[in-house]
């Protein structure tokens, strides 16, 4: 028993268990001999080509920090520094403190330039080893680090690759071919490019494996040794002898029949020696290779490829594995976690099932090493940490995409964590999308009605003669999937041709009808389906396992019937755990290569018997994390939230949060979900304002900000809307548009694009609150009379914004002097209509309370810019015109206020709204008539919303 008085003993302690936890890749030394610069260095960290050095004290993290900073002076400085505080338990007794996982205060920097005291974490030695693990994630978030000058090598070598086959389209094709890339028609050259490029990072790929090899195994050469001596001849010969005696199938296998094609020496050396200079910073399986793929995709759109961020990957992977939420597991057995089944139905370039096998990893080292008394033991290759990540690649982790390339970057993703284990095998396939010898099929959606698992275009088998068995039920599907947005539908796969386009999606069609889901807003609700599936033999996820997906913010709060029937499914089976929505202006979405509006969730299968969960956990960040630790630290503050039984309040980071000063990365509040239109509980970064709207639908009261009651009903009991959005292109053959009125027409349009061409593109973004039509239609034929009645039957004078602007909008309805048919707007027709009627509906439209309500609703596509559906202003609660009628004065005081305004400069931005005195005004009235108290503190929490302002909320108070 180490007792801990000293500082020495217990560095020594630590860079034991350090050791221990991190595995035969890593070197530590704890109080080394020798001297540097007259000053002894607490802990080293070691692996090739990187240098940690730690700084530990007892309960002194400005005494650590200042000690660790000073590191950086060295004439060789360290790549990272960190800083440890131990708390008192360990001066009394380590190993004690270690089993007890004791807290400890850490930061780590991969930069001089920043202040260790803001990356302060508390956790326990296990954190900081899983921090130590990443050291890619330390360094990569710094501008101008060797990742960023590896990547704009490799790049380069791409495109140095990619010019020099232009001239050969011979080739070009038979590289395309091998990848089997069958697009043709007008986006032949297009496709035919990116191909070339893809084939040069698949070969730049295998290079850099291989120089990962070489390091670990002596029958490996270098790449460039190979080429050196015996050209590409050899490194042909040379992969097949790594196919043969050691395998990694998935990774030289396509490589190798890539080399085949005639590649030229000089463009191998150039894809060489960029991978030559990122196999330093390649580590730990940082995905270069995975960022590189996706500048590449520049025009993804065809491809559905989302490219999630790695801290979004770290921190569903982190909530989805959190090992005191898998009760059934066995964690420290190396057999029990080894049954685990991971699988990713659009894996891309391997991003999150590289964070759920980190996870993993991490799971399993501290459980082992705390039920084997700090120790591992064991040679390199007899390591159980090494064993289980030969278990990762080979059993655990499936993968599928319809793209070859993105198969072989997810398995050269996953072997590039531990380059020194060596696998067989690896269960990542390409999905077919388009004409197969069994007709059409739909990539990854093909495994609701089969049990294989991979799909064939042609008639093939392994060598062996016998196909795969019965693919596996899984403990958890982590996927992004491919066209989550509605309007992809119709270009979805237009890669493919045009005949063949079409009966993939009549497949998928008969796919949805068959299995209870729609394809009308995109596949994601068709991929939660998936997830949820029971198929032919076996269930797609085991009872306890769980779903984690990053889907647009509509999944949540769109009142859709296809997001609708999505979470239906999930509740049917699933308990919502956990849904998670950035307000981080900056950062709104989870993917790299989108500005979607999205969220991600964690969902757990019930066990048979088990009652449902009626509340879920919501949370909205302040601050999207931007590199792994940050992630980490979220996703650890969202885990000690769970295990507090706290129902409401701020998600604190791992810092202590007793101090004043604490950063507040978001909110979060425990709120009912199962049941509802929709999953609300994430409009705002300000959870009063989300109490406040709930308050408001529920019971007509502005409580926390305003007393009183106010009686509200459902906008769509009070009056009905257009049935159609007008549009002149699509009714050309009807409508004649009249700039000059000849003579008399009945039928009027609110087209805000018919100005287009004098005031831009801002025309939703004007400031009155009445209106002149824009157009006026004459139907062209006398027969298109009847069409023109119907169609104008639900023609309204209030138009309520459709889609728009929070931070440019001004005035979100306007009342029009006759009735309309629009575009871009609701035309709103009020059944018992009157003028005055019509003014206060105008006024209420534009009012705070109204602006919280459709804030809640509306559905986010990014930042500041939403969409408001006809269903949710349909369910918008709004004064009960026909009560306020008989109220004496009430209209008549509203029109008055209504005239006044129209007859003023207008609204102001509604970010201004605080201090916008026609606002105030309207506030005031309905203060007034409602009988509810001041609104000015709503109006201005509303004012300095992100979803409003598109600016950042500050993150620390």
């Amino acid at each position: 028993m180490t007792q801990g008085k000293r500082e020495e003993a217990a560095n020594v302690a630590l860079a034991k268990c350090l050791g221990e936890l991190l595995g035969p890749s890593f070197v530590v030394d704890g109080e080394p001999t020798g001297r540097r610069d007259r000053k002894l260095i607490d802990i080293i960290v070691r692996r090739p080509a990187l240098d940690i050095f730690l700084e530990a004290k007892y309960d002194n993290f400005a005494a650590a920090a200042k000690a660790a900073h000073s590191r950086w002076k060295l004439e060789e400085p360290p790549n990272i520094v960190g800083a440890i505080s131990y708390s008192p338990e360990y001066r009394r007794n380590f190993e004690a403190a270690i089993r007890k996982d004791a807290p400890i205060q850490f930061a780590l920097s991969g930069s001089k330039d920043e202040n260790l005291a803001k990356l302060k974490r508390t956790g326990g030695i296990y954190d900081l080893a899983q921090s130590l693990r990443r050291p890619h994630a330390i360094l990569a978030p710094h501008e101008g680090d060797d990742i960023t000058r590896a990547i704009g090598r490799i790049k380069g070598a791409l495109a140095v690759f990619a010019d020099s086959n232009k001239g050969n389209p011979g080739m070009v094709k038979k590289l395309a071919r091998v990848l089997q890339a069958n697009f043709v028609g007008e986006k032949e050259k297009h496709v035919l490019e990116q191909s070339t490029k893809m084939a040069g990072l698949i070969l730049l790929g295998a290079a850099l494996f291989q120089f990962a090899l070489a390091d670990k195994n002596y029958d490996v050469k270098t790449p460039c040794e190979v080429m050196e001596k015996d050209g590409i001849a050899g490194l042909a010969k040379h992969w097949r002898k790594i196919l043969e005696e050691i395998n990694y199938a998935s990774i030289f296998g396509i490589a190798s029949e890539i080399l085949k094609v005639n590649i030229k020496k000089t463009d191998m050396n150039v894809l060489i020696g960029a991978a030559a200079y990122a196999q330093e910073v390649a580590r730990d399986g940082v995905d270069i290779m995975g960022r590189i793929y996706h500048h590449l995709l520049a025009d993804a759109k065809p491809l559905g490829a989302f490219y999630t961020s790695i801290p979004a990957a770290t921190m569903m992977a982190g909530l989805a594995l959190n090992p005191a939420d898998w009760r059934d597991k066995e964690w420290h057995d190396i057999d029990s976690v080894g049954e685990f089944r991971i699988m990713d139905p659009a894996c891309g370039s391997g991003t999150l099932l590289a964070a759920a096998s980190w996870q993993l990893l991490d799971n399993f080292s501290r459980a082992y090493f705390q039920k084997h008394g700090g120790k591992f033991g064991g040679e390199v290759q007899e390591h159980p940490r090494i064993k289980l990540q030969q278990n990762l690649v080979e059993n655990i982790i499936w993968g599928y995409d319809i793209l070859e390339t993105a198969g072989h970057l997810t398995a050269t993703t996953l072997g590039m964590m531990s380059p020194e284990t060596s696998f067989k095998k690896a269960h990542i396939y390409r999905t077919i999308i388009g004409n197969t010898y069994a007709g059409a099929k739909a990539g990854s959606l093909e495994m609701m009605e089969s049990n294989l698992p991979f799909f064939y275009r042609e008639k093939q088998v392994e060598k062996n003669g016998k196909l795969p068995g019965d693919m596996p039920s899984f403990d958890l599907c982590i996927m992004n999937p491919p066209f989550v947005r509605g309007t992809a539908t119709s270009k979805s796969y237009s890669f493919l041709a045009e005949p063949e386009r079409q009966k993939v999606h009549t497949r998928m069609n008969d796919l949805a009808r068959r299995n209870g889901f729609s394809c009308d807003k995109g596949l994601g609700p068709a991929f939660v389906a998936l997830a949820c599936h029971r198929r032919p033999r076996t269930p797609f996820i085991r009872e306890g396992g769980r779903i984690a997906a990053i889907l647009p913010q509509t999944f949540a709060a769109g009142m859709g019937n296809a997001w609708a029937t999505a979470r239906a499914r999930i509740e049917k089976e699933f308990d919502l755990e956990t849904i998670v929505v950035s307000r981080d202006s900056n950062r709104p979405n989870f993917s790299e290569n989108t500005a979607l509006q999205e969220c991600f969730f964690v969902a757990r299968k019930r066990k048979e018997k088990e009652k449902p969960t009626k509340d879920a956990l919501f949370v909205v960040l302040h601050h999207n994390p931007t590199n792994n630790e940050e992630a980490l630290a979220v996703a650890q503050a969202i885990i000690e939230v769970r295990n507090s039984g706290k129902k409401s309040g701020y998600l604190q980071s791992a810092n202590n949060g007793a101090k004043p000063g604490v950063i507040k990365l978001g909110q979060f509040a425990y709120l009912p979900y199962r049941g509802k239109p929709a999953w609300r509980g994430f409009s705002f970064s300000e959870l009063r304002l989300a109490a406040a709207a709930e308050s408001l639908v529920q019971r007509g009261s502005l409580q926390p900000f305003a007393k009183g009651k106010m009686t509200l009903r459902k906008l769509c009991e009070l009056a009905e809307f257009g049935g159609h959005t007008l549009d002149l292109k699509i009714n050309h053959d009807k409508f004649k548009r009249l700039e000059i009125v000849p003579h008399k027409t009945q039928y009027a349009g609110y087209y805000p694009g018919y100005h287009k061409g004098t005031h831009g593109v801002a025309h939703k973004d004007e400031a009155g609150i009445s209106e002149k039509p824009h157009c006026h239609l004459l139907p062209l034929e006398k027969q298109h009379q009847r069409w023109t009645d119907a169609f104008y039957a639900k023609a309204g004078r209030v138009v309520l914004n459709q889609s728009f602007r929070f931070n440019t909008a001004r005035r979100l309805a306007a009342l029009v002097s006759k009735p309309v048919q629009a575009s871009h707007y609701w035309p709103i027709k009020l059944r018992n209509e009157s003028e005055d009627k019509l003014k206060t509906l105008t006024l209420w439209l534009n009012s705070t309370p109204a602006l919280l309500l459709i804030a809640n609703s509306a559905q986010s596509t990014h930042g500041a810019k939403v969409g408001f559906s006809q269903k949710a202003a349909e369910e918008l609660p709004v004064p009960d015109l026909d009560a306020l009628a008989k109220k004496k004065g009430a209209l008549r005081k509203a029109a008055k206020v209504f005239d006044e305004i129209a007859k003023g400069p207008g609204l102001m931005p509604l970010p201004l709204m605080e201090h916008d005195e026609e606002r105030i005004k309207i506030d005031a009235l309905f203060s007034d008539i409602l009988g509810v108290g001041d609104l000015s503190s709503l109006r201005g929490a509303l004012a300095i919303e992100p979803i409003i302002t598109g600016k950042e909320v500050l993150a620390a108070e």
